[in-house]
């Protein structure tokens, strides 16, 4: 499969030299006859195992330490250092171990090698069985205490355990690994459900080294042991995340039915202190006369022995194929019955026995087995002498370590506060007239401005009131920016943004930390009308930039891992992606999407088109935002999406909110601004705002140049007391679909932060395919300028022709505005 040996750095779980047969058949003599060596790192144990020939073996540390667990990464990334130094590595393999994964995936992305993960043993639900196990400690060991209460610090070290695993395996190191070998085909479909690519995902069941197969070769045991006992065998790891003590419930149940009966254990554990765990058992149970402890034994003592296997979906497979044994739940009496009836019918062991070797000799033998590793192998591995892999999952990977940073970032700063301090009283004030109304009249005067503190209504604005415009704003945004006050704590944190909504023309604003705080809580309780609750997974599809221009790998998203969310991009939708994002957002599951309409609509009109439907079971909403969400759009999305569509409206200068209900009504936020409607064309008003949020730039009748048809004035029946609207009818902007099924909109992005140089931009799609960039500069502008703009242009919409074009002015329509994206003719 290479044109030179491969080799591969496997960092173990089990104790050194190996005794599995899965790393010393597999790895010790299968893989290099495919031209793959190995070097096993790990830590040394009890027994004495095999040379190994198949590579070098670098023991670090001991299993036998108390301490094991928590060193074991450090000796990991010591043996990783010396198995590097004899022999470069071409990928760097990790087998149930997760603090040592995530060590050697960063060793995997400096050496610029595949990263890949051997999952066994679902270890994360171990940890937290470990965990949960805990609570019946005292019953367990017969001192009578019992609970939490008896074992809280062992207990919590526990639970920290199981929790941060947990974080590391699913959010970081399974997402971050360029393949993942499990140990079976259930535990791939599982994983796949989880979020990770089925092309990624390959089983490998255990198997049986052949040559080692024929039971007539083997020698019978002399050991005394076993003389006159009717003799149960158990083969694997003693462990309490594998609760191997069920073997001990089994046993007591065979000794009452079969007082002759000895089940022999042959393995071992992890570590010293699991050993003394399983003996004291034992002893506890009274069972030292019934139960065996060998240690590892060489596979070939069970060949052709009839079995009982529980039901977990690769045992009842195996078993239901070949034939060679009982399959039963995972329960004490039915486990104890199922070995005392092929004790008792001698024909039916003989038979089952019969069945087993010729099934494992077609399905499961290690050369077998070898193939279909060596061929993922193949996929993964570099084909040439000290070519690196780059591995295609890198740059997502980065992306999601990015986004990931940030939602803890925003998390510390704005989301734990806004939780605390300012979302509970939203909450509380929302049902209630008089709540409201003191919270308008607090902020009023903590703003000082003036608003009428009744909520529950929406003022009408005399034409002839004296208003603020958008180009005022513009013109000299200094103006309207409070000075900072050491008496006003609120005003000396502060942060600038620039935007250029809908309308091109770059805006530069003025917020305080506050100000962020608060509008993280209203978008808070807007999550909160959707149904979705803090830790349930989320998708996004707006105008971040989370993936390359033209990602290697085909993934166009990355992942926020702390906040549990997809972020894809709104940017490479087109005829040939969509079905990749319906796949991807039904194996991340969200409870709730939020994106552009335009966005959904893409996506709804994919699955319409095919006759289908989104098959996330989990979602319960789709939340909308930054562009008018027309009443078709909304019909095709919840048809296609089966759940409720949820809209928002806001804008960067935070003087007004309206939020939808899960009754469909567009409730205007008056605890967010002071808003009162000015009446327009055709029975719409603007909104007027007047800020209730940001001490640093508190702007007052501002006119937004948004509009909404009002509504009846009825109350709305999901009890809540802020009025409502019809409909919001502003940000009406054209959007453009390109040749390839891309839907080009919002891109107000690509303008922003040019506002020193930049009056106004518009973007034209021409009949050629391509785009030019109108806009409207001061002397200022330069080349420079130019070339950013044209690098944020190329950054949202990749493989197009685009140039920028300076004019004096850009034409207006009959309503004084002009379209913000258009098209020749």
């Amino acid at each position: 499969m290479a044109t030179r040996p491969l080799s591969i750095a496997f960092i173990v779980r089990d104790p050194l030299p190996p005794l599995r047969a899965d790393l010393l058949t597999l790895f010790g003599s299968e893989m290099p006859r495919h031209g793959i060596h190995t070097e096993l790192v790990g830590q040394g144990g009890d027994a004495e195992g095999a040379a190994w020939h198949a590579g070098g073996m670098h023991v670090v540390g001991s299993l036998r330490s108390r301490f094991a667990s928590v060193l074991s990464p450090l000796w990991d990334a010591l043996g990783l250092l010396r198995a590097a130094r004899r022999a470069r590595p071409d990928c760097i393999q990790v087998r149930d171990k997760i603090a040592s994964a995530l060590l050697a995936w960063l060793a995997a992305r400096v050496l610029r090698v595949p990263f890949v993960y051997w999952m066994s043993f679902p270890i994360v639900e171990g940890f937290e069985a470990r965990r949960d196990a805990l609570a019946n400690r005292g019953t367990e060991t017969g001192r009578g205490a019992r609970g939490f209460a008896s074992w809280p610090a062992l207990w919590l070290a526990h639970a920290l355990r199981a929790r941060a695993a947990r974080f590391v395996a699913y959010r970081l190191v399974l997402p971050a690994a360029d393949h993942v070998f499990v140990q079976s085909a259930a535990m791939r479909d599982w994983l796949a459900g989880q979020g990770i690519a089925r092309a990624r995902l390959t089983a490998v069941p255990m198997g049986v080294d052949a040559a080692l197969f024929e039971r007539g070769a083997v020698n019978p045991s002399t050991d005394p042991r076993l003389d006159g006992r009717r003799v149960v065998l158990y083969l694997g790891r003693v462990a309490r995340s594998r609760r191997s003590d069920f073997l001990l419930d089994v046993a007591e149940r065979l000794r009452a039915q079969l007082p002759g009966s000895l089940l022999v254990i042959a393995g071992d554990a992890p570590s010293t202190d699991e050993m003394a765990w399983m003996r004291e058992a034992i002893a506890a149970r009274g069972l030292l006369g019934h139960v065996l402890l060998t240690g590892w034994l060489p596979q070939h003592l069970a060949l052709g022995i009839p079995g009982v296997a529980n039901d977990i979906p690769d045992q009842a497979l195996v078993i239901e194929q070949s034939g060679a044994g009982l399959c039963v739940p995972m329960q004490a009496d039915a486990f104890a019955a199922a070995t005392l009836r092929l004790l008792a019918d001698p024909a039916l062991a003989a038979a089952c026995a019969e069945r087993g070797p010729p099934w494992v000799r077609a399905h499961r033998t290690y050369d077998i087995l070898a193939r279909d590793v060596a061929l993922a192998y193949s996929r993964i591995l570099p084909s040439g002498p000290f070519l690196p892999a780059v591995p295609p999952c890198t740059a997502m990977l980065t992306w999601s370590l990015k986004y990931t940073l940030r939602s803890i970032l925003r998390g510390a700063l704005r989301g734990l506060p806004a939780r605390l301090l300012v979302t509970p009283r939203l909450l509380a004030a929302e049902r209630s007239p008089q709540l409201l109304a003191e919270y308008v009249s607090l902020r009023a005067r903590r703003m000082k401005v003036a608003v009428d503190p009744d909520g529950t209504r929406l003022r009408r604005v005399d034409p002839s009131t004296r208003l603020l415009t958008k180009n005022e704003l513009r013109r000299d945004p200094g103006r309207f920016v409070r000075p900072r006050s050491p008496g006003a704590p609120a005003t000396l944190l502060r942060n600038t943004i620039r935007t250029s909504g809908t309308s091109g023309s770059p805006l530069r604003l003025v917020q305080s930390l506050g100000a962020v705080i608060r509008e993280e809580a209203f978008l808070q309780r807007q999550l909160h009308w959707t149904g979705w609750r803090r830790g349930q997974k989320r998708a996004w599809i707006r105008g971040d930039i989370v993936c390359a221009a033209d990602p290697p790998d085909g993934r166009y998203w990355c992942h926020d891992w702390f906040g549990k969310v997809l972020m894809m991009s709104s940017y490479h939708l087109s005829n040939q992606t969509i079905g990749a994002y319906i796949d991807a957002l039904a194996r991340h599951d969200p409870v709730l999407i939020h994106a552009y309409p335009s966005s959904m609509a893409a996506l709804a009109a994919w699955l319409e088109h095919g006759g289908r439907r989104y098959a996330g079971p989990s979602l319960r909403g789709v939340l909308t935002s930054s562009e008018t969400l027309e009443p078709h759009v909304r019909a095709a999305i919840e048809r296609s999406f089966g759940v409720r569509v949820f809209d928002w409206y806001g804008q960067a200068e935070r003087v007004a909110a309206i939020g939808t209900c899960e009754r469909g009504s567009y409730h205007v936020l008056t605890d967010y601004g002071g808003v009162e409607l000015l009446e327009g064309e055709g029975g719409s008003c603007e909104l007027v705002g007047t800020t209730l949020n940001n001490p640093a730039m508190p702007l007052q009748r501002y006119r937004t140049g948004d509009r909404v048809l009002p509504g009846s004035g009825a109350p709305c029946a999901c009890g809540r007391v802020f009025p409502t609207v019809e409909a919001v009818i502003g940000r009406q902007e054209q959007g453009v679909t390109l040749p390839d099924g891309r839907i080009v909109t919002r891109l107000d992005r690509v303008f922003q932060g040019l506002d020193a140089h930049l009056i106004e931009g518009q973007v034209l799609y021409r009949s050629d395919g391509g785009f030019t960039l109108r806009v409207v500069t001061t002397p200022g502008f330069t080349g420079a300028d130019e070339a950013a703009l044209l690098a944020a242009f190329r950054l949202r919409v990749p493989n197009v022709a685009v140039r920028v074009e300076q004019v004096a002015a850009i034409a207006r329509g009959p309503n004084g505005k002009f379209e913000f994206i258009t098209q020749d003719g």
